[in-house]
């Protein structure tokens, strides 16, 4: 018999990431880009297409994964994994992502975000969902300092932070506790980007 599209070694995670990086690595042909310093008017200026790299702990389930909620069979266990096979090891995936903050020019301010297919890990669900939030510093048209070292401090909610810096937008949990037990721990995550323009300007 002919072999399944499923067995097919296209059809391969790691081939697949093999492609991409060897795609990657190569510059024939690229336009060159710099890090470019970002502002919350610029950023806020319209939606942001592209591709967000995920790094996932598999030993971490999320937590929507543990409810019993939603479609599926409930009750079914999860594999369970030794800690040494957990400590230091990394799924990763790559997923389209448009990505959009709503401000209002004051302190109010909203980020959307809307993600479409995958490969290799997906992005959590609940970081697909629309975050409120409140501008608390923003040196974004400050002429006393230098743009490189402005910065734009946002208070999401909840339990999220967001920081502008120079090329970068940091997000991270506004506190952890590593206190509690294992059973009631919660999956924590982190979202760095960096952003850049072409040496033209464009």
């Amino acid at each position: 018999p002919g072999s399944s599209p499923a067995d097919s070694p296209s059809s391969d995670p790691g081939s697949l990431f093999d492609k991409l990086g060897q795609s990657m690595a190569s510059d024939e042909g690229a336009q060159k880009l710099n890090v470019h310093d970002i502002g919350l008017l610029e950023i806020s200026s319209g939606v942001w297409l592209g591709d967000a790299i995920i790094r996932n702990n598999p030993g971490v389930l999320d937590g929507s994964a543990s409810t019993g909620r939603g479609f599926g069979s409930q009750g079914a266990a999860a594999p369970q994994t030794s800690s040494k096979q957990e400590f230091g090891s990394w799924s990763v995936g790559v997923q389209k992502v448009a990505w959009r903050w709503m401000w209002n020019f004051g302190e109010e301010i909203r980020q959307v975000v809307d993600i479409g297919k995958a490969m290799g890990d997906n992005m959590a669900a609940c970081l697909s969902n629309s975050l409120p939030g409140q501008v608390c510093v923003n040196e974004g048209l400050s002429r006393r300092i230098p743009k490189e070292e402005r910065m734009v401090y946002v208070d999401w909610a909840p339990g999220m932070v967001g920081f502008l810096a120079g090329p970068c937008c940091i997000q991270a949990p506004r506190y952890l506790s590593f206190d509690q037990p294992k059973s009631n721990g919660r999956p924590f995550f982190t979202e760095f980007s960096v952003f850049q323009s072409a040496e033209d300007g464009e």
